[in-house]
């Protein structure tokens, strides 16, 4: 009887350490910490990041036109937001040099979406082409009161945007 008394000791104390491991693991994967940085794929406006250059001068069209001839757009797209800053950006009220756009994660650039331009509140319609190379960006000016040196006649209107894809951030 001691044997057997010994047995069942054992057999009770290998239960509890099976049940010990599993309760282990399930706390050790329930606890595990939010990535600070999610997958790429998660990020709302991912597919616009990367540096977007006018290859072309006819590849901007709109009243200022002539101004954007070699304009770029660097934009950064994670947790925190999706964000630009522009080199040769000609005039400040028709594209700021730096801002950021409000996406939303249901905006699909494949068939086009509208994001909202930060710091000015321009609604901007973006659609991406030929496989992510390609960025269409179209917007309206329309300034009604005088402005910086009084500069708005000449600005307001539509533009239309040809972005080649250079190298991603």
């Amino acid at each position: 009887m001691h044997t057997s008394g010994n047995y069942r000791t054992m057999k009770h104390t290998n239960k509890l350490f099976a049940l010990a491991t599993i309760l282990t693991l399930v706390f050790s994967v329930g606890c595990k910490k939010d990535d600070p940085n999610p997958p790429s794929q998660d990020v709302p406006g991912q597919a616009l990041a990367g540096t977007w250059t006018v290859t072309e001068a006819n590849n901007v069209t709109g009243p200022a036109a002539d101004q954007f001839s070699n304009f770029s757009i660097t934009i950064t797209a994670n947790a925190s937001g999706v964000n630009y800053t522009t080199t040769n950006s000609g005039d400040e009220l028709v594209f700021p040099d730096a801002g950021s756009f409000v996406v939303e994660a249901s905006d699909d650039f494949d068939e086009g979406a509208e994001v909202l331009r930060e710091p000015d509140n321009v609604p901007v319609d973006i659609n991406l082409l030929e496989g992510g190379d390609v960025m269409n960006m179209t917007f309206t000016i329309d300034i009604s009161t005088a402005s910086i040196n009084g500069r708005v006649a000449g600005i307001n209107g539509e533009y239309n945007f040809t972005l080649n894809k250079g190298s991603s951030n």
